[in-house]
């Protein structure tokens, strides 16, 4: 740790602990920097105590267990990457761009901005996820520029510089903490455009963007519209700490 560690209150007895750390290796996943961590401060006879969130949201304790408002996710999903690196064919330029940066200047060019909100957040973590996953798993032909994804939509997201809307911008940021998962990390989360009044297959492990207008309008939620497209997977909002959304 290089300086002081900072602590905001986020509730009684939880606070978000921001640590300058200096990691033993650096690479494209680990860097130097800001780290956050959750602690939640326990009362006891003694004082109080550092203490760890457990399954279905308890706080253990030797006498007693306290309650949080939300359940903890166990095993602790994988991190949600801060930048992600996209050739950009057109200019023959590498960019490292923030992950939420990127999907802003994608989703105006996949989806439009106009459907229901429901639709669009939908579509954002479908997007974000596959993002995400590409990360993790790059391949040619972004590989063959030291990069994770291009901006040719043939292969990848449809990306362009400067696109982005402020509809779904909000909606980006909105959802920053938020993450589409399977076994606790991304995966391939593919997706097409589809047809206009069908919703598409359920559980075909590929999503409809038309389909999700079609669901969002008979009253889906943005998460039962990703589990229908999608088995075995979940929502989960990395802030406080990771936690599901039902």
């Amino acid at each position: 740790m290089t300086s002081d560690p900072e602590f905001i209150s986020k509730g009684d007895y939880v606070y978000d602990v921001l640590l300058d750390m200096k990691v033993h290796k650096q690479s494209e996943f680990y860097t130097d920097g800001i780290t956050r961590h959750i602690f939640i401060l326990n009362k006891t006879n003694e004082g109080l105590k550092i203490e760890t969130v457990y399954y279905k949201g308890l706080v253990d304790e030797e006498n007693e267990e306290s309650t949080l408002n939300y359940i903890p996710i166990e095993p602790v999903p994988r991190p949600i990457p801060v930048n992600i690196k996209l050739y950009d064919t057109s200019k023959s330029q590498l960019k490292t761009l923030t992950l939420r940066t990127y999907i802003k200047d994608v989703m105006p060019n996949e989806i439009y901005v106009t459907w229901p909100t429901e639709s669009l957040k939908a579509n954002i973590l479908a997007a974000k996820t596959y993002a995400w996953y590409n990360i993790e798993n790059p391949r040619k032909p972004a590989t063959d520029y030291n990069a994770h994804v291009t901006d040719k939509w043939a292969n990848y997201q449809h990306y362009k510089e400067g696109s982005n809307h402020a509809t779904t911008n909000s909606l980006v940021d909105q959802l920053y903490t938020y993450a589409m998962l399977r076994s606790q990390g991304p995966f391939d989360a593919q997706y097409r455009a589809g047809s206009q009044g069908s919703t598409g297959t359920n559980g075909g492990n590929i999503l409809s963007q038309w389909g999700t207008v079609q669901l969002a309008n008979q009253g889906y939620t943005y998460t039962q519209i990703l589990k229908y497209y999608y088995t075995n997977t979940f929502v989960a909002n990395y802030y406080p700490v990771p936690h599901l959304i039902q």
